[in-house]
């Protein structure tokens, strides 16, 4: 069995999570009924959203993969307003990074290397190397 998520830039109705701005369509796909099924809900998402004139960011949309042990034909390809979808491992959203095992290691990553990052732009920033003076510094902040 397969998850496969879409994001893309828009709201619509069921099979659907949806945020202000943004929908998220999650679909088990294990035969090729159900990515028929889901090209098909694809397509009436571009559908719907040229009868209420709205725009969709195509370049924001890709299709993430959660569960690999019985992945479909890699010859499955999605598409939206014509334009085929790419897949990809990781996926952020609401400022969280998810890979496709769902483990949280992309995400505490990435923030432990932003931290570092801040950690070293402070250090550099002192002149003094003394560790009292940098000390009294921080219990005083």
């Amino acid at each position: 069995m397969n998850i496969f998520g879409l994001l893309a830039t828009l709201v619509v109705g069921p099979y659907l999570y949806t945020g202000t701005d943004d929908l998220k369509l999650y679909a088990v796909l294990a035969t090729d009924i159900d990515v028929s099924n889901f090209n098909s809900t694809l397509k009436c998402i571009e559908e719907w959203a040229n009868t209420c004139q709205l725009q969709l960011s195509v370049e924001k949309c890709c299709i993430f993969e959660i569960n690999k042990k019985h992945s479909t034909s890699p010859t499955s390809s999605f598409c939206l307003n014509g334009v085929s979808l790419p897949t990809t491992n990781i996926v952020k959203d609401l400022g969280i990074t998810v890979n496709d095992s769902l483990t949280p290691c992309t995400h505490i990553a990435k923030i432990t290397a932003t931290a570092h990052q801040r950690v070293n732009l402070i250090v550099r920033s002192f002149t003094s190397r003394d560790i009292y003076v940098t000390a009294c510094i921080f219990y005083i902040c």
